[in-house]
């Protein structure tokens, strides 16, 4: 049994002011286990590609995904992959309040989380206007949105 459309278009509602940073490399680096207090060897951008390729490409031949996170332009949500992918989310990663949630050098590929990451993420939920008012992010609506397609 599949979800229905209704709720699968309900996630998409409350999921648009989340930041796209929580739905995309922090569950990316979720996913890997991205080590805590310690920077490894990490392909961070080929990780999220390959999670935005899975659960926000729908149809897998076209270049483009679909966001359901915050977009400044609601009309846009449709975007390019391989520019997404290659300066969107290395750009939240290392130079946004996100980059304080991670042990990393410019210019190397060794990356981890901090030791407080969590608090650190909470506190820019807490802060972010672009977020579900302050509010944790709806795991329900989230997981509807991820394993949309799956029986």
């Amino acid at each position: 049994m599949y979800l229905s459309i209704d709720i699968v278009k309900e996630a998409l509602e409350i999921l648009k002011d989340i930041h796209p940073f929580y739905g995309t490399t922090f569950l990316a680096c979720k996913s890997e286990d991205l080590p805590v207090g310690r920077a490894v060897p990490f392909a961070v951008a080929e990780v999220e590609t390959n999670l935005v390729k899975k659960y926000f490409q729908p149809e897998k031949t076209s270049e483009h995904l679909y966001t359901a996170f915050f977009t400044p332009d609601k009309n846009k949500r449709w975007l390019k992959l391989k520019k997404y992918a290659s300066s969107g989310l290395q750009t939240t990663r290392t130079q946004s309040v996100f980059k304080d949630a991670f042990i990393h050098e410019s210019g190397s590929s060794d990356w981890g989380w901090v030791s407080n990451y969590l608090q650190v993420l909470e506190i820019n939920l807490n802060q972010n206007k672009h977020n579900f008012n302050g509010e944790p992010i709806p795991a329900f609506y989230l997981a509807a949105w991820l394993f949309r397609d799956i029986d």
